[in-house]
C-alpha cells in the first residue's frame, strides 16, 4: 500500500478493512500512475530474506503478451527466451534479469509477470486489486499469525 494511500485511510479515520470509493479529483495523487522497478519490490518485500526459489508466471492481460501467445518479456530481452523459464522452478540469479523492468503498479491492467517466490520462512507472490498490483507473502509453515484478505472483491 503506498505511503499516499496509507495517509488518506488515517486521515479520513478508516480502518481496515474499510471499502472507500473516491473519484480522481478527491484524491488524484492516488488514481496516478505507480511506475516502479518490480526486481526492486520484489526485494523490498523480501526483508532481507534469501530466495530459495522462484516460478515466473505468463503474463497474460497485456496486448502485447496477447500477440504473443501470452508471453511478454518486460525486460528487453527476446520473449520467446522467457518461455523457457515460465512456469519452471529457477533459482533467484536466473530469474533477476527477467524481473528488472518498470511497470505500473497503480489500477489499471496488471503490468507484470505474476511470481511465486520461497524464502526460508515465506512464500511470496503478487497481491491483485484492480490492477493496483503489489507483492505481498504468507507464511511458508504452519504458524500462529493473523490472516489477512489479499486483493479485492
Amino acid at each position: 500500500m503506498s505511503d499516499e494511500l496509507k495517509k488518506f485511510i488515517t486521515e479520513n479515520g478508516l480502518q481496515g478493512g474499510t471499502i472507500i470509493g473516491f473519484s480522481q479529483h478527491e484524491a488524484p495523487s492516488l488514481m496516478e500512475d505507480k511506475m516502479d522497478n518490480y526486481k526492486q519490490d520484489i526485494l523490498d518485500a523480501l526483508h532481507g530474506e534469501t530466495v530459495e526459489a522462484i516460478v515466473i508466471g505468463a503474463w497474460e492481460q497485456s496486448a502485447y503478451s496477447l500477440r504473443n501467445n501470452g508471453w511478454n518479456d518486460r525486460s528487453g530481452r527476446n520473449p520467446e527466451a522467457i518461455k523457457e523459464i515460465t512456469g519452471k522452478v529457477i533459482t533467484w540469479e536466473e530469474a533477476e534479469k527477467w524481473l528488472d523492468y518498470m511497470y505500473d503498479g497503480g489500477y489499471g491492467g496488471e503490468d507484470c509477470h505474476p511470481v511465486t517466490i520461497w524464502t526460508a520462512t515465506r512464500v511470496l507472490f503478487c497481491g491483485l486489486y484492480d490492477g493496483s498490483t503489489w507483492v505481498t507473502s504468507v507464511p511458508r509453515h504452519p504458524i500462529e499469525h493473523n490472516p489477512e484478505f489479499v486483493g479485492g472483491g
